[in-house]
């Protein structure tokens, strides 16, 4: 799996402002089961944002279609299918 370098400008910018890097516990959801190879890049761009952890859950949600979601104490990160078809869905409601 392979960060597009826009989305991860713009996660290294939302962490800068909002999470703290010592927020506690980092939950991983996914579509399917991770490698460790995709296990060890996500971490790896995490730690590039300045967020580092020793504590990481992996989960497995089939309903998110495909992506993850990240959940960094309070803060949760979308970067799944679903979610983005919501987003799409929401904006084309709100613009009839």
């Amino acid at each position: 799996m392979k960060i597009d370098p826009s989305i991860f400008s713009e996660l290294k910018l939302f962490f800068n402002e909002r999470a703290n890097p010592s927020a506690g516990k980092l939950s991983v959801v996914s579509a399917y089961t991770l490698s460790q190879t995709e296990k060890e890049l996500i971490l790896v761009s995490l730690i590039r944002l300045g967020y580092k952890t020793d504590e990481v859950d992996y989960q497995i949600n089939k309903n998110i279609l495909a992506g993850i979601i990240l959940k960094v104490g309070t803060t949760v990160i979308d970067l799944s299918l679903r979610g983005q078809l919501t987003t799409l869905k929401n904006e084309l409601y709100e613009s009839t």
